[in-house]
């Protein structure tokens, strides 16, 4: 397979600042954070890695033995990284404590999901049986 890269643009110079690479997965999803030099991205391989860019290892690498994990987020206050997949479970990570918090499980398969900006609600489209 052939090494793959997230890359970081800066659209107002329409130049390439940073990038992530030394996986071969397929990304599903990514997310950045703040200034988007950390970034939360879920790949093929049922896993959510936290990486900074220009960086080619993960800081954090979270394996799904259950299901493929198809969607990631940041809550608003960018304390916790929100990741599910096709098993119908949102699944909450603290980023301060490095632990998993409870999970909303909102159907039997997963699609898509959103956080309201004021990281009160948790919007998604699923499957629901």
């Amino acid at each position: 397979q052939q090494e793959r890269s997230i890359r970081l643009w800066n659209l107002k110079e329409g130049a390439e600042e940073l990038a992530h690479s030394g996986f071969v997965d397929n990304i599903n999803a990514i997310v950045g954070k703040g200034d988007a030099t950390t970034i939360a991205y879920v790949a093929a391989d049922r896993t959510l890695r936290v990486a900074n860019m220009g960086r080619s290892t993960a800081e954090l690498t979270i394996k799904s033995t259950s299901s493929w994990v198809i969607n990631v987020g940041y809550r608003p206050d960018e304390s916790q990284i929100v990741f599910g997949g096709n098993d119908g479970r949102v699944n909450f990570w603290d980023m301060v404590k490095q632990k998993p918090l409870e999970a909303i499980v909102g159907g039997s398969s997963l699609s898509l999901f959103a956080l309201a900006k004021d990281g009160k609600y948790l919007i998604l489209e699923s499957d629901k049986s």
